[in-house]
């Protein structure tokens, strides 16, 4: 195996590594977005309740 084929199959291993890693960063910021709506749903409706 040639440096080149090794280069080559470090590249293609790369590559689906990080776009593995942006499904995941990807995921990550979807639960996170979700969460912060929820909380502040949450706080935003306590608040309601207490001003009311």
């Amino acid at each position: 195996m040639s440096l080149l084929d090794i280069t080559d199959k470090f590249i293609v291993a790369m590559k689906d590594d990080m776009a593995n890693m942006i499904e995941n960063i990807n995921q990550i910021t979807a639960q996170a977005v979700a969460n912060t709506d929820k909380y502040l749903s949450l706080m935003t409706a306590k608040i309601c309740v207490i001003e009311n």
